[in-house]
């Protein structure tokens, strides 16, 4: 996950229906790239409907996962939201 995207940036939702351990499969990839992992089974279980029927969904990268600030990382949160963009931003002082 070396090139994984920073927080802030966005991802790409790509169903995968066909996937032979769960028909409700999302995968989440870097846009136009690599595919990072997959939406949780809980949760692509309830999007996958909407994203079927046409809805749009999308999602941003929230934090990284590190057992600490110099080990590697092994995960990401992501933010998902029912759009077709979505960005963060920070609140100044």
């Amino acid at each position: 996950m070396a090139d994984a995207p920073a927080p802030g940036e966005p991802l790409e939702l790509r169903r995968d229906p066909n996937n032979e351990h769960d028909a409700n499969a999302i995968a989440v990839h870097v846009p136009g790239g690599a595919q990072l992992g997959w939406v949780p089974r809980e949760i692509a279980a309830e999007l996958a409907p909407q994203i079927d029927a046409g809805e749009p969904w999308c999602a941003v990268v929230l934090r990284e996962q590190r057992a600490s600030p110099r080990d590697p990382r092994t995960g990401l949160t992501l933010l998902l939201a029912q759009d077709t963009d979505l960005h963060l931003r920070t609140a100044g002082p």
